[in-house]
């Protein structure tokens, strides 16, 4: 089977959802790759792709979409910050701070972001649509940000410090596969997995 998925789930819970699969499955082939957010849009589409995990993103002709949760993201702070004394981030504290932008466009935006941004105005150095960029840069203590919370126990361990933040900023996250393989067990049962996985992310 192929699957694709966005960077911060690849290296997060696709390989849960892939443990749990296999111990049940060990004789299926799974090829995996990981891809940016416009090649990613398109690969969808790809007839030989059976499964793709990701942001909530428009409608493809022909792909079912299945939102799988609704998740907060977290303040992420270089190490030795002054903001890790606090044991919740609130916009305000974040105001003339140096945040990394995440990138819009017109396949995948950050709404929230932007409203963010413009109301506490922050120095945005640095931006990238890539979760691992983000947290490279806030380890190097280059900036903070407000990021996927999928990766950020990895990132916690090498130093970073991850902090929930107020008020909550949240997106959504499916599942994406054609329509004409639907009632595939191996959709069906990577599903219903991948359903499970993502829940004890939403509104953590």
């Amino acid at each position: 089977i192929r699957i694709i998925s966005l960077g911060a789930l690849s290296i997060s819970i696709v390989p849960e959802i892939l443990e749990e699969f296999t111990s049940v499955h060990p004789e299926v082939s799974i090829i995996l790759n990981t891809t940016d957010v416009k090649s990613y849009f398109n690969m969808i589409m790809d007839e030989d792709l059976d499964i793709a995990f990701g942001n909530q993103m428009g409608e493809q002709p022909g792909v079912e979409q299945v939102i799988l949760a609704k998740v907060d993201y977290v303040c992420a702070l270089p190490p030795n910050h002054p903001l890790c004394e606090k044991d919740i981030i609130l916009e305000e504290d974040l105001v003339g701070e140096k945040l990394i932008a995440l990138d819009s466009d017109d396949v995948l935006a950050f709404h929230q972001h932007t409203d963010l941004y413009k109301k506490i105005k922050p120095i945005t150095q640095f931006s990238t649509q890539h979760s691992a960029n983000a947290y490279s840069l806030v380890k190097q203590g280059l900036c903070s940000g407000v990021l996927e919370p999928f990766s950020a126990p990895i990132w916690e361990k090498s130093g970073v410090n991850i902090r929930p933040f107020r008020p909550k900023i949240s997106y959504k996250y499916s599942a994406y596969f054609k329509e004409n393989r639907k009632q595939n067990w191996v959709i069906r049962e990577l599903l219903e997995i991948a359903e499970r996985k993502f829940k004890k992310y939403e509104n953590s």
